[in-house]
């Protein structure tokens, strides 16, 4: 029953990663993605690429604020016990992180430079952000005590969501 679990959770982590991978590989080959939907108009593989990097961004910090919400879950503990003040930091933190850094990344994109597909540095500062952010919330999840297997896909998907981000933002630099 446990093995099933673990294979289910890991399948489920998995599928949640796509949105990252998709977005990541349309931002880094949007010629690739924008020829599958039968777009071949520079203006449209620029759109694209614009979209891509915006779905990046805006599945970035709504999963970063996802972590964010289940750690504060996990600070109410036991029924009765009051919940640990820095834990509750931490999870309303990451939230707070996330939303910032997809309005900075969103304000790369209103403001963007013409001269790089109206892409403004503010949005890979925005990745950039983000990553950082799932960097960091993963080193306090790592160090909380939580079960190991919990532990182990905090580590894959951290990791792969913040590669995907960091290669969307050096990308778009």
């Amino acid at each position: 029953m446990v093995e099933r679990t673990g294979k289910a959770v890991m399948g489920m982590t998995l599928a949640g990663l796509l949105p990252f991978f998709i977005s990541c590989w349309a931002s880094l080959a949007p010629w690739q993605a924008s020829a599958l939907l039968g777009l071949e108009e520079p203006e449209s593989i620029i759109g694209f690429w614009q979209i891509a990097l915006l779905s990046l961004l805006i599945y970035g910090a709504v999963i970063l604020s996802f972590m964010g919400g289940a750690r504060w879950g996990t600070a109410f503990g036991v029924e009765g016990e009051k919940p640990k003040t820095s834990v509750m930091i931490i999870a309303v933190t990451a939230s707070l992180w996330g939303f910032f850094a997809a309005m900075l990344g969103a304000a790369g994109l209103v403001f963007g430079d013409p001269m790089n597909g109206g892409i403004g540095p503010l949005l890979p500062a925005g990745l950039y952000m983000l990553a950082a952010g799932f960097l960091v919330l993963l080193a306090f999840d790592v160090h909380a005590g939580y079960p190991i297997l919990y532990v182990r896909l905090r580590i894959l998907a951290s990791l792969l969501a913040a590669a995907t981000l960091l290669a969307g933002a050096i990308y778009a630099g």
